[in-house]
Order: C-alpha cells, then sequence, then structure tokens
C-alpha cells in the first residue's frame, strides 16, 4: 500500500488525470456547442465560455520543475527586484526578446504566477476563436465545419506548452492570425504591422514567419505594377530592420543555428503527434487537389510548401514543434472554407473529425499534455 501511495505521490497520476480529462471535457463540450449554437450570439457565448474555461486552467497550472514556466517565473521573480529604469537599461534595452522580458516583469511585479499562464491563454485562443467566430460571421461556414475546424485546433494538446512555455507559442499564434485576417478576410497589412512587430520582439521565432508574410504579400498582387511596388516596400523594410534590428537579426540565426547544430531535447510521442497532424494535413490536400476556389489558392499553396518545409525541418524538435501550431491555425481555416464553397468535399468531414480524435486521444495519453495538473491534492 505505501508503494502505491509513493507511486502517486512520484508521478502525480491523479493530478495529471484530473487535469487531462478536464481538458478533455472542455474541447468535447465547446465541440457540441458550436455545433450546436443557432446564431452568431449563441457562437460568440460558446466561445467566450470556452476561452474563459482555459484561462481558469491556466490561472490554476501547477508547474514540476522541468517545465518552462517554472523557471520563468524564477526569472520574474529575480527581474522584478530590480529598479525599473536598471531593469531596462541593461536588460530590456539589450534583448533580443524586450517584450518578453517586460511581461515577465510586471508578473514578477504583480506576485501572481497563475497571472503569467493566464494571460498567455488569451492571448492564444482569443486569437484563435476570433477566427472562427469570423468565419461563421463573414463567410457563413456551417457550424459542423466550425465545430471541426475548432477540433483541428485542439487536438495537438499544444495548451500545454501555451501556459508553460508563455512565449514562442503565442507568437506564432499572433502571427497565424494576421496571415488568416490578410488572405481571408482581406484585411490590411499595413494596420497589422504593430502586431507583427510586438511578435517578433516578443519572442524571435515569430520573426522567419513575418519574412514569409513579407514573400507572400508580393506574390499575392496581380498585376506588374503592384508585384514591383510591394517588392519594394517589402525589401524596404527587410532593410530597415535589419539595420534597426540587427541584434534580433543576428540573434535569430545565432539560435536557429544553435538548435541544428547541438543535440537538444526531443520526445517520440511528440513526433508521432506531429507526423499525425502532418498526414492529417497532406491527405485532406490530396481529396481536395481539385478545388479550384480563387481566394483559397494562395492559402493552399501556402499551407503545402510550409508541410514540405515542415518534414525538412523535422530533424529539429524545437523548430519542428513550434511550426506546427503556425500550420494548425491555418489549416483548419482552410479545411473549413473549402468544404463550405464545396458540397463535394463535405461527406469527408466525418473522417477528419475521427483523425482529430486520434491525434487528441494520443496527446492526452503520451504527448506533453499529459504533463498537465492545475490541482495538487
Amino acid at each position: 500500500m505505501d508503494s502505491i501511495f509513493e507511486f502517486l505521490n512520484r508521478t502525480y497520476l491523479i493530478e495529471r488525470l484530473f487535469g487531462i480529462i478536464t481538458y478533455g471535457l472542455v474541447v468535447a463540450f465547446g465541440f457540441a456547442w458550436i455545433k450546436k449554437s443557432k446564431t452568431n450570439k449563441q457562437l460568440r457565448a460558446s466561445l467566450i465560455f470556452i476561452l474563459f474555461s482555459l484561462i481558469l486552467m491556466a490561472f490554476f497550472f501547477v508547474p514540476d520543475s522541468s517545465k518552462d514556466l517554472y523557471r520563468l517565473w524564477d526569472l520574474a521573480l529575480y527581474h522584478s527586484k530590480k529598479d525599473f529604469t536598471v531593469f531596462f537599461r541593461d536588460s530590456v534595452l539589450k534583448s533580443s526578446e524586450p517584450l518578453n522580458l517586460l511581461f515577465l516583469y510586471a508578473g514578477g511585479k504583480i506576485g501572481i504566477m497563475g497571472l503569467l499562464p493566464a494571460f498567455s491563454a488569451l492571448i492564444f485562443y482569443s486569437c484563435s476563436f476570433s477566427i472562427l467566430f469570423l468565419l461563421k460571421k463573414e463567410k457563413h461556414v456551417k457550424n459542423e465545419l466550425l465545430a471541426i475546424a475548432y477540433l483541428a485546433m485542439m487536438c495537438s494538446g499544444s495548451f500545454l506548452e501555451v501556459i508553460s512555455d508563455l512565449r514562442s507559442f503565442v507568437s506564432i499564434c499572433v502571427v497565424s492570425y494576421c496571415f488568416i485576417l490578410e488572405m481571408v478576410f482581406k484585411r490590411k497589412f499595413v494596420l497589422h504591422l504593430p502586431l507583427y512587430i510586438c511578435a517578433c520582439l516578443f519572442h524571435l521565432t515569430a520573426v522567419p514567419l513575418f519574412a514569409l508574410r513579407l514573400v507572400v504579400i508580393v506574390f499575392e498582387q496581380k498585376t506588374i505594377l503592384k508585384k514591383t511596388v510591394f517588392f519594394l516596400l517589402a525589401t524596404s523594410i527587410i532593410v530597415i530592420s535589419y539595420f534597426v534590428g540587427k541584434k534580433y537579426i543576428d540573434s535569430t540565426i545565432d539560435k536557429t543555428l544553435l538548435y541544428f547544430g547541438h543535440d537538444a531535447y526531443s520526445y517520440f510521442w511528440e513526433y508521432l503527434i506531429g507526423f499525425l497532424q502532418l498526414a492529417l494535413v497532406s491527405v485532406f490536400l490530396l481529396r481536395t487537389r481539385g478545388n479550384k476556389i480563387n481566394e483559397l489558392v494562395p492559402m493552399r499553396l501556402l499551407i503545402t510548401l510550409f508541410t514540405i518545409g515542415l518534414l525538412f525541418f523535422a530533424i529539429e524538435y524545437n523548430t519542428f514543434h513550434r511550426y506546427l501550431v503556425f500550420l494548425f491555425v491555418l489549416f483548419p481555416v482552410y479545411y473549413a472554407l473549402s468544404n463550405n464553397e464545396s458540397e463535394k468535399y463535405c461527406a469527408r468531414t466525418v473522417n477528419l473529425k475521427y483523425f482529430c480524435i486520434i491525434i487528441l486521444c494520443v496527446a492526452m495519453a503520451r504527448g506533453n499534455l499529459c504533463g498537465y495538473k492545475f490541482l495538487a491534492f
């Protein structure tokens, strides 16, 4: 009997089971609520309730010593003891991720650790759920497709990384949010420049995605004149960014080389989840290869190229794992719009739903998500 209690205390099995089951219930009920929402108002209420549940779970997250949040909280407390002027001069101005340091400093000053993961969950899932709501409001996407798109966003179990890492996943989600608003909902790129800059200053993983957006925006133009103008604009931004933010770009390159040049953390089950996600995207792209909806062609091309790129980057765990998040904000949107515009593909939504459920089960059983606990008995 003592050995059983010792095992339970050492593994936090009960706490982790409780956390995983709670996450699974949030996903399941969220799927049902989105599917049954009859009006935009009901859909908004459902998404807000799901968002509030995830923020609450994030606030009460109990990290162990191996989680990034544990280390980042120590860093937050360390910086918060400094005078702000000294901290800003000696740390923020010399950092390649100044907004991240300011975020940690504010959290340390407030003194409540739960606010850091709660804020990360708020930003990440606000962006994701706003996209779902806009798909319903502006594109009139069917509820069943929205529900499956939601399931695809949630199935990887990246929730734990969002509330523990606090940086890269949030930055990537903000950039992907801007991508979708511009490519699908035709918002102006220039209006999102502050968001792109904030994402890049929050974590360096957003820098390559911002550069990618500058390239994509050139190819989106339909006339030679516009392509030339936007090419010059993109080139100007890159040149200015290099001279103004040279240390940020150099730091991004150094970190990339460091990741690829040294043995780093890796986890088989997260690789399996990642490859299942890529298989899901690849199968859907192949099945919908006859889809010629004009407004979706650029997104399809981007998703295809990004999927191929991730296969090459799979040799390095961190890069592969992080940028899958970008793909799995874009892909559910493409999936929902493809099926919504063409009845030919709607019969295949059930297969995608079960595929997502399988991925979610693997994530809950053996992925990083299985380390989530938010109560300590």
